[in-house]
């Protein structure tokens, strides 16, 4: 566990696929010519998102399935074949969910992804989903090593495990975020943001333009010149 599982730079590919989809989308954002391009051309094609889906639901579940025989004993890996995975699953796995989120996350509403994900049930768990992925982990340890007897793998008592670790994530997780992220959210926008406010151009006085009236300045024609042209 301690060689492709605790150490932080395992999860490097993971993190550089992060940085480099949160660029993408920046720069959609920003209103980049090319990148706009390329967006309308696969959320305004039904034929690509589907192959998104079915490329997406491979790489995922060939990911978590072929694993399987080789964790019965029932299939034996060489070493390469195990570095190859230990290496690679990350990746893979996170191209399939990007692809299958693609859509959604650039605006198409008729996509089942936005309409499943993008419902408001999930909108209180989606403030704490960083922090749940930081303390997952020790809710999972916690549970396992304060057994005082050992657990019998059965698909009941995993369910159960599965419920309370979930709720102990989002509690852990809720703490975590009240006492650490909020407060720096703060002082990130008291920092970063207040100059930007500052700085910001006071609007110009609008100019009032008066135009003269030159009724009044016309001269005034004697009655009697008035009678003669009448």
């Amino acid at each position: 566990m301690d060689k492709f599982y605790y150490k932080p730079y395992i999860r490097a590919s993971a993190y550089m696929m992060g940085l480099w989809s949160g660029m993408f989308y920046n720069e959609w954002k920003a209103k980049n010519e090319t990148v706009c391009k390329m967006v309308d051309r696969i959320t305004g094609s039904v034929l690509i998102r589907t192959l998104f889906y079915i490329i997406g639901i491979t790489l995922v579940s060939t990911i978590v399935w072929v694993v399987i025989p080789y964790q019965k004993g029932e299939v034996v890996w060489s070493n390469v074949g195990q570095g190859f995975y230990n290496a690679l699953n990350r990746v893979g796995f996170l191209i399939g969910i990007m692809l299958m989120t693609f859509p959604a996350m650039f605006g198409c509403k008729n996509d089942p992804c936005h309409i499943i994900l993008g419902n408001w049930i999930w909108s209180p768990i989606a403030k704490v989903s960083f922090c749940m992925y930081l303390m997952h982990f020790i809710a999972v340890l916690m549970g396992i090593f304060s057994n005082r007897m050992d657990m019998y793998w059965q698909y009941t008592t995993m369910i159960y495990s599965f419920i309370a670790d979930v709720v102990w994530s989002i509690l852990m997780a809720t703490l975590l975020s009240i006492m650490v992220e909020s407060p720096i959210l703060g002082m990130e926008k008291l920092l970063m943001r207040g100059d930007r406010k500052r700085s910001k151009p006071e609007p110009e006085p609008r100019r009032v333009e008066f135009q003269e009236d030159t009724s009044l300045s016309r001269p005034l024609v004697p009655e009697e010149e008035r009678h003669v042209n009448e």
